[in-house]
């Protein structure tokens, strides 16, 4: 009813629960422009004049704070909803069917469309992928075995370790699919991966994880993903499967959900390294992490071997040169020859690595010559040959071959960016420790000779790391006493720690007893080493083979009066 003699209002309509809503809407050219406030009060009008209490006021423009603040204070018995351009543009965007005829220009009809979504299924002990047959599951349900689909739609993807057909990937991906040869519900796609755990996995043995991708609508005929369009606004989602259990939400099964323990609030980016799951005290913390391996069997690594054949041949026919030196010897090595170095990389406290390796075919002869004068004139130098040059540069940012490497993911990581990490996760790589810090009244080297001396009784696979540090800032002893727990495989992180955390007292308890009797005066600190000296970035513990340590990293230490 838009135009001359509307009331005001463009649309008069009624919700679900039988009440009128007017509309009026309100188009400006740019998105940016804030909608006038003599515009916006046409909608009192209507609702004054027609009696109306709940009005819509839309526009491809924006509605300015303190033009919604003078509605609420001003007719706080009226219910108004405000459309910005922004929210109409993210449901078009949202819903496929707008999206295919609006943006693409394509037509679609209601009754020709399928829902269809790809899968992946991964045995959580091996990490290999598990081949389906087409199976029909009933209730216009179908698994279709054998797919192709963009991979794309199940981003973030981690290959798994051993590729077959199934996963075998590229740009795109073989795997299994989920059709609905019902029409579409929108709303309720997320329903399907329900029905499909419930009809196809429900008697599963194993533990493993099945991951949905984002869903297609596909064409009846023939309902290929090629042929379909993705649908905007969903996100791929994992699930973790296990005998006699409901499937759960791989999100769930990997962070910790637990009344006794707490996600320390307002932790900054610089205090994320020491970020870990607290006991309402802070005197006890528990440090998950999941690590995910490089895949030494997948087409990835493939790839890097091919590339890495590849650029040894080419650095061995173009004869390139690699040295080694302290710092101020490569430093004069740089200044004195005429070719730059196109390798620097540090080997070791004090040292580098430089290497030449002369792409340009064309002065080729000439750079090698320049070059070999002017390590003529430096003897203080190593010649490496390339092997040993590649493993220098290994431990770099920049290697001189390209090697996959596995990726160890910390508590902060795993409760910031959970979305962002690859799934499915590797199973397998989880660990779990519990950390305590103790304040003792020795130094250092003092803590460490009686503590190495110490044995602990500990149940049977478990394990115990202790690292003496001097806390930055109040120049005190801390002990950290990590105590690391076998992780089985059908446990999620919320069942593991509920099972330990009463012999991880105990064990707790017992170390308590060593610590005081070595050192009367010796307390539980681990409030107070977080209060006192993690409140700044003053560097991180990593896992290594002899357990959790901390770096050797600490702030520089400053006189009063320093800048």
């Amino acid at each position: 009813m838009d135009g001359p003699g509307d009331g005001c209002r463009d649309i008069q309509s009624v919700d679900k629960d039988g009440i009128s809503v007017l509309t009026q809407c309100k188009y400006v050219g740019d998105p940016g422009k804030v909608v006038a406030s003599s515009d916006a009060n046409e909608i009192i009008v209507a609702l004054t004049k027609f009696g109306g209490q709940r009005g819509i006021l839309a526009s491809t423009g924006r509605f300015s704070p303190q033009l919604k603040r003078e509605f609420t204070d001003n007719f706080p018995s009226l219910h108004l909803d405000w459309i910005e351009g922004a929210d109409i543009v993210d449901e078009i965007f949202s819903n496929p069917i707008l999206f295919r005829s609006w943006v693409t220009g394509a037509t679609i009809g209601r009754e020709t469309i399928f829902a269809k979504i790809p899968f992946i299924v991964r045995i959580g002990l091996t990490d290999a992928p598990m081949e389906l047959d087409d199976e029909d599951l009933g209730d216009g349900l179908r698994i279709e075995g054998a797919c192709s689909v963009e991979i794309g739609a199940l981003e973030r993807f981690r290959p798994p370790e051993a590729i077959g057909w199934t996963e075998s990937w590229g740009r795109f991906l073989r795997c299994p699919a989920l059709l609905s040869q019902s029409p579409p519900d929108l709303h309720a796609l997320e329903d399907l991966h329900a029905q499909a755990l419930k009809k196809k996995f429900a008697a599963t043995k194993e533990v493993s994880t099945v991951r949905f991708g984002t869903p297609y609508l596909v064409p009846t005929k023939s309902p290929e993903f090629e042929k379909g369009f993705r649908v905007p606004g969903f996100a791929p989602r994992s699930y973790v499967l296990r005998a006699d259990e409901p499937p759960m939400r791989e999100h769930d099964y990997i962070l910790l959900s637990s009344p006794a323990w707490i996600w320390p609030d307002y932790l900054s980016v610089a205090e994320g390294d020491w970020g870990n799951w607290q006991t309402s005290d802070n005197q006890r913390w528990c440090h998950i992490e999941v690590y995910n391996p490089a895949f030494p069997n997948s087409s990835q690594s493939h790839i890097f071997r091919l590339i890495g054949e590849s650029k040894r041949k080419e650095l061995r026919d173009a004869g390139a040169i690699f040295v080694t030196a302290t710092s101020d010897v490569c430093e004069r090595l740089a200044a004195r020859c005429p070719v730059e170095a196109e390798i620097c990389c540090p080997n070791g406290p004090g040292g580098e690595m430089l290497g030449w390796s002369f792409e340009a075919s064309e002065h080729r002869e000439t750079n090698r010559k320049a070059v070999l004068q002017a390590l003529e004139e430096e003897k203080n130098y190593t010649l490496l040959d390339l092997e040993d040059a590649i493993h220098v540069a290994s431990r770099s940012e920049d290697p001189i071959i390209p090697v996959p490497r596995g990726a160890t993911y910390y508590p902060a990581q795993i409760v910031w960016e959970y979305d962002d990490l690859p799934s499915p996760q590797y199973l397998k790589g989880r660990a779990c420790a519990f950390i305590e810090f103790w304040w003792v009244p020795v130094d250092v080297e003092e803590a460490r000779r009686v503590l190495d001396s110490v044995s602990f009784s500990l149940p049977i696979d478990w394990q115990i790391w202790i690292d003496c540090k001097r806390g930055p800032q109040t120049k005190d002893t801390f002990p950290m006493v990590s105590v690391g727990v076998p992780w089985p495989l059908e446990l999620s992180t919320t069942e593991l720690v509920n099972e330990v955390s009463p012999h991880v007292d105990e064990v707790f308890k017992e170390i308590a007893s060593h610590l005081r009797r070595a050192w009367p005066k010796a307390r539980c600190a681990t409030a107070e080493f977080w209060e006192k000296e993690v409140r700044f970035p003053a560097g991180m513990y990593v896992p290594t083979k002899e357990g959790l340590v901390r770096t050797d990293w600490w702030p520089e230490e400053t006189e009063e009066g320093d800048d």
